[in-house]
């Protein structure tokens, strides 16, 4: 009777030991530092803040995945806190008329978002681009 008694507490117990899930998404922001080109509306505006410089950013796609709920669409939020590589993150300084494409993970619903990958378009040529 004791072992079975000390067998169910041990699955009890073994139940409530598992590490906590860790919940992260995926975000992609592309806008333009500068001016948009003529014909383009922006989605937004946030202010993105890179290695303590801080770029205006006028958002023209904001996505959110997530592989572990439903994620409600949102705006992007007024400011963003890029982290990252140093040498990543330094593409960014003295840029304008660039579009930008930012792919990021952060935890849900936080400002602070980790750099995946980056891609920054040459500078816009008069009649857009």
């Amino acid at each position: 009777m004791a072992s079975i008694a000390i067998v169910s507490y041990a699955r009890v117990a073994s139940a409530h030991n598992q590490a906590p899930l860790v919940v992260r998404e995926i975000v992609r922001l592309q806008g333009y530092l500068g001016d948009l080109p003529s014909g383009l509306a922006a989605r937004g505006e946030t202010t993105l803040q890179v290695l303590a410089e801080r770029y205006r950013v006028r958002v023209t796609d904001w996505q959110v995945f997530s592989t572990t709920e439903n994620v409600a669409v949102e705006s992007p939020p007024p400011e963003l806190r890029l982290q990252g590589n140093r040498e990543d993150l330094a593409r960014l300084a003295a840029m304008s008329n660039r579009r930008i494409t930012v792919l990021a993970e952060r935890r849900p619903g936080s400002t602070e978002i980790f750099l995946l990958a980056l891609d920054v378009c040459p500078p816009l040529q008069d009649g857009g681009g």
